[in-house]
């Protein structure tokens, strides 16, 4: 498999004479990068920008050939499936710009769909060559408001030749249907894990009142495997039964996974590995040692695009699969901020103590909990 990435560096905005320095202005809006990573074909680029940059001011956009949007490819951001992809940020604290972080644009190649799209075409050696375009941008504000325009960008091409003689294939047909029926119907086909931004579990230490908490969503690595994908969040509610009863709605039931309020960020593509959404604990939630427990749904689905779609007649699999979704839950434990400091070590009596933080101990589903 050869990969190829050439970027192309095109600034909209010109400011100041950088043969003698960048002005302030210059570092706000610069770029630089990318970074790439690859592992099979999920592939990584890794931008940086001035920390003047809110995430609201970041964009990507995604074209189905070599030359992007100058060279009026088509605009495949939105797409039946084929490629995956997102945009993560880091927890570098805005300034002024004079310092820099780091946006993650991930993107991955969904073997299901892949040869029946525009990407894809055969060379004459008979490799697959799949073909297209990542465009990352900065705003002068946020970019999905009036009168935003795009103030920088780089334009990266990846093409990607893959030997088919090596046993290699880009179009698999779905399976083990029946497996993924029974996991969701099971309410086992989903986990969820307290993760950071690039959707990696977390060694959990203890959240300071205050805090959000990112949870991530994903079917099982077994089922995973054989084809299932998030369709979407469907619904997730934060409780504690004592000393007294709270209860906080991240993800409100009925709306296709839309935030209860602002106190929660939902992030989730139909057809993605992950979902994940960050709440804001309530500051009741704090009143003393105990459990949150957090519970929810989410729809499945097997395989993307064309594929998924047309199995969505009554009585197929992605049928069956929208009309129930299947059930994860979190544990919270509130404990002192002593107590967590011995945590590992004894299992004795509470310290005195009126400062509370939250630590995630559990990620595996509950059903009991139902």
């Amino acid at each position: 498999m050869r990969l190829t990435i050439v970027s192309k560096i095109a600034s909209v905005l010109l400011l100041g004479d950088l043969a003698k320095g960048q002005s302030l202005l210059a570092k706000r809006f610069n770029i630089s990068g990318p970074v790439y990573e690859y592992d099979g074909l999920e592939f990584t680029m890794d931008f940086e920008v001035s920390d003047f940059m809110q995430d609201s001011m970041v964009s990507y956009s995604l074209y189905d050939g070599l030359n992007c949007k100058d060279g009026n490819d088509n605009d495949i951001t939105e797409n039946d499936g084929y490629l995956l992809s997102r945009i993560r940020s880091d927890s570098t604290p805005l300034g002024d710009g004079m310092g820099t972080r780091t946006i993650k644009v991930q993107t991955e190649l969904n073997p299901s769909g892949i040869s029946n799209s525009p990407l894809y075409r055969e060379d004459e050696e008979g490799n697959a060559v799949v073909e297209y375009c990542v465009r990352f941008s900065v705003y002068n504000r946020p970019a999905n408001e009036d009168f935003a325009m795009e103030s920088n960008y780089i334009e990266s091409p990846v093409k990607l030749v893959i030997n088919l003689n090596a046993g290699f294939t880009v179009d698999t047909e779905l399976s083990n249907a029946d497996t993924v029926l029974a996991s969701a119907q099971q309410d086992t086909a989903v986990e969820a894990y307290i993760c950071d931004n690039d959707e990696n579990i977390v060694p959990i230490l203890p959240t300071q009142q205050g805090q959000t908490i990112r949870v991530c969503v994903s079917p099982i690595p077994e089922i995973l495997a054989i084809g299932a994908l998030i369709s979407q969040l469907e619904e997730f509610t934060f409780r504690r039964e004592s000393p007294v009863k709270i209860e906080q709605v991240a993800i409100a039931p009925n709306t296709g996974g839309v935030a209860a309020d602002q106190l929660t960020i939902v992030s989730c593509r139909p057809g993605s590995t992950v979902c994940a959404f960050e709440t804001l604990l309530s500051s009741d939630f704090f009143s003393g040692e105990g459990f949150v427990v957090g519970t929810g749904t989410a729809f499945l689905q097997l395989g993307t695009g064309q594929v998924a779609q047309s199995r969505r007649l009554e009585g197929t699999p992605n049928q069956i699969l929208s009309e129930r979704p299947t059930r994860y839950s979190v544990i919270l434990n509130l404990v002192p901020v002593e107590a967590d400091i011995n945590l590992a070590i004894t299992s004795g009596g509470t310290p005195a103590s009126v400062a509370f933080t939250g630590v995630a101990i559990l990620v595996t589903f509950l059903s009991a909990l139902f």
